[in-house]
């Protein structure tokens, strides 16, 4: 079985989401990833490179904003011991 038919609906559920999220919304790299692999599957390594790129990125964002978001109640803790993320 082919991959081929499935290229257009990962590309459609990614125009979906971009349509309707915001460009550095971390629920994006599923759809990104997804897409990714299929041109990886494909040989088409051109095309899914900045895919993975981009797919890091929203990871690394969504890491860091959580992150931030543990240290500012750790940070509110009284008698706590603050640890760094």
């Amino acid at each position: 079985m082919s991959s081929r038919p499935i290229t257009p609906l990962f590309e459609l559920a990614l125009a979906i989401r971009e349509a309707v999220l915001p460009p550095d919304a971390p629920e994006l790299r599923l759809s990104v990833k997804n897409l990714a692999n299929t041109y990886r599957n494909l040989g088409r390594f051109a095309e899914g490179e900045p895919l993975y790129r981009r797919s890091l990125g929203l990871q690394y964002s969504k890491r860091a904003s959580e992150c931030h978001t543990t240290c500012e109640l750790k940070a509110t803790e009284p008698r706590k011991r603050l640890s760094l993320c």
